[in-house]
């Protein structure tokens, strides 16, 4: 979730280029933003540059392979970066609907995502007796 979410893009990336994948990922209202103003602001990245080549909008390529399932409020304030990441992803799941970044939208759009993850579980191996 938010910037979570931007987390776990950037781990499935990871997770793939040491030939390693997840079974699934799964993010609701990640924190994708489309303006370095914007992101310099959360101190999250040292410089413009750092933020690049992490960003998840930037590299939509180094997830393809992993199962993606992507949820957003409409009125969420990172919405617009959600909806470009998904055209470029081209995500299994993405699901647009009412709400904001909220825990009321989280909750309505939990369901979805658990299942979403839940369909792509890897079946445990039988136990030895």
């Amino acid at each position: 979730t938010s910037m979570g979410g931007f987390g776990a893009l950037v781990y499935t990336r990871r997770r793939r280029e040491r030939g390693r994948p997840l079974a699934a990922t799964g993010v609701l209202a990640p924190a994708l933003l489309t303006d370095w103003d914007e992101m310099r602001e959360r101190e999250a990245f040292r410089d413009r540059r750092a933020w690049a080549a992490l960003d998840p909008l930037r590299h939509p390529e180094t997830l393809d392979g992993t199962p993606l399932g992507v949820w957003c409020g409409t009125s969420d304030p990172f919405v617009a970066g959600t909806r470009r990441f998904v055209r470029r992803a081209d995500p299994d799941v993405a699901v647009f609907s009412d709400g904001g970044h909220t825990g009321d939208f989280y909750t309505s759009a939990m369901p979805g995502l658990v299942a979403f993850l839940g369909r792509h579980t890897p079946i445990p191996a039988e136990p030895r007796t």
